[in-house]
């Protein structure tokens, strides 16, 4: 803007472009991209620059003056444009861009491209510490330095979450998950609600929930955003729960089954994928509500493609909503599923209620990549939100059972690389923000390792304490587990070797 008559629009300006938030990649010099001119980032020419030069008022008073004759009380403006039309961010994140004119001066505006779908991996119980054991027994190294890394790490931001509950600084699943999914705190064991002391545990204040949102929104806006839940827990168990219900008592399980397609504005989530089978048949053994089929229930009253076991996933192609139930209870651990096979046969499992066990139960990979495929063709258009859960990496911590629980970590990982793959593959790599993070942690610290070999050849007598502790090595002589992953797949070759981590927990469970 300029005050004098004969002032000209200032024609020599420039606009920037650079990408905020550490997320922009590093190129090949190994420097961070910086500020870029504007045309070169979008690729997209602007229209020819334009000018104008006219009087402005700042009033009506002004006005009046200057209309009868009074030059002073206006201001003479010389103003020069360029316009960029159809200028698209394809990749989410934070821009900030910057307009500099008269010879030093410049103006910064903040631009946000949101994502249009997410995904919200939680390793349940995860802990820095079990993803550090984790990358241990899995990753090769050289001199100390690791020649390859889990998925995890290869994440451009990563941070803490500080998850204590309302009123406990342990908290526990439930109101943690709830937490990430209402915004709100809660208490232990409380789903979606304000907790208070009536005897009913579902007549608590509601908090609004991310799927609730969703569903709001995209029908006001005459859309119909995907809601996806997977897990390898129950369904109805507190981190896959906390998407949908609103309850303070997180072992309602028969009631929670019955929120997601009855409840007040229910979720009714396009996909539905884990365990938790007894609580929707009502064959002998059932705690389903009031003795409810639910696997007619929500094939008849909602439409849903209901699946029980792995090859049934894995040949669907259709569109409908899929509730896929693949265990009476929890699924079965990676370890079990994969290695260990014959363990499946020991007990009764199958979702449906038949008097046998569920032997083809998916990995949590093959329940992701379905559940975004069946996301993909109701909701490409609107978007959508899919939360998915390692659910045994805590189920597995609680009894000390740190190989399952190490492996269900790895499972989680190898998930998101299968996810990444297939959201490049099918072009919404763009478009969809991944989250990785756990709900809460358990005290599990690796501090060395130990020759399993000289340790089992001593008893537990007195008299061979020591020789016993000096098995494990700690600090300097900690040395590196045996594991080895020639195949390349992720996971440990050989689980049973001979140099494994020294670790522990502070759960003290019944043991």
């Amino acid at each position: 803007i300029h005050a004098e008559d004969d002032a000209k629009p200032n024609t020599q300006y420039s606009l920037t472009i650079e990408k905020l938030n550490g997320s922009h990649k590093e190129n090949k010099h190994g420097n961070k991209p910086k500020a870029v001119d504007f045309s070169k980032w979008t690729k997209v020419k602007p229209n020819a620059q334009e000018s104008w030069s006219f009087a402005y008022t700042k009033d009506a008073a002004a006005y009046w003056k200057f209309m009868d004759g009074d030059k002073t009380a206006s201001t003479n403006v010389n103003v020069a444009s360029t316009a960029w039309r159809k200028v698209h961010i394809s990749e989410p994140g934070t821009y900030k861009v910057v307009l500099k004119y008269n010879n030093g001066k410049k103006t910064e505006a903040i631009w946000t491209r949101k994502a249009k779908n997410v995904i919200l991996f939680i390793g349940d119980g995860m802990t820095t510490a079990m993803i550090t054991a984790a990358r241990l027994i899995s990753k090769p190294h050289t001199s100390g330095k690791y020649t390859k890394h889990m998925n995890m790490d290869q994440f451009p931001v990563l941070g803490h979450i500080m998850t204590h509950s309302l009123d406990s600084l342990i908290t526990d699943s439930a109101n943690s998950a709830s937490a990430y999914n209402t915004g709100h705190k809660s208490s232990a064991g409380a789903l979606g609600v304000y907790p208070d002391s009536s005897a009913s545990a579902f007549d608590d204040p509601k908090q609004e929930l991310i799927a609730e949102l969703l569903r709001r929104r995209s029908k006001k806006n005459g859309g119909a955003g995907g809601v996806g839940i997977v897990t390898t827990a129950e369904v109805q168990d507190a981190t896959p729960a906390a998407v949908y219900a609103h309850t303070r008592n997180r072992d309602e399980k028969a009631t929670i089954v019955d929120q997601m397609i009855h409840g007040s504005n229910p979720v009714v989530a396009d996909v539905i994928l884990g365990g938790g089978g007894k609580y929707f048949h009502s064959k002998t053994g059932g705690k389903s509500l009031n003795g409810t089929d639910y696997y007619a229930a929500y094939s008849k009253e909602r439409g849903y493609k209901v699946v029980n076991d792995r090859s049934s996933l894995l040949k669907y192609k259709g569109k409908d909503p899929l509730l896929g139930i693949f265990h009476s209870t929890n699924m079965d651990v990676w370890l079990d599923r994969n290695v260990y096979k014959d363990n499946l046969k020991k007990v009764v499992s199958d979702p449906t209620g038949e008097n046998k066990s569920a032997l083809d139960q998916p990995n949590l990979d093959e329940m992701v990549v379905k559940g975004l495929e069946v996301l993909d063709k109701r909701h490409r258009k609107e978007g959508w939100f899919l939360m998915a859960e390692a659910a045994s990496v805590d189920k597995m911590m609680h009894p000390l059972d740190y190989d399952r629980a190490l492996a269900d970590l790895l499972e989680l990982d190898k998930t998101i690389g299968k996810t990444k793959e297939w959201l490049k593959r099918n072009k919404l790599d763009k478009d969809t923000l991944i989250l990785v993070t756990a709900d809460h942690a358990h005290s599990f610290d690796v501090y060395g390792s130990v020759d399993t070999r000289y340790f089992n050849s001593f008893s537990d007598s007195e008299s061979d304490e020591l020789e016993k502790k000096n098995s494990i090595g700690t600090y300097e002589n900690s040395g590196w587990p045996s594991y080895v992953d020639a195949d390349g797949d992720g996971f440990p070759d050989n689980w049973d070797v001979r140099y494994t981590l020294a670790a522990g927990t502070a759960a003290f469970p019944t043991h």
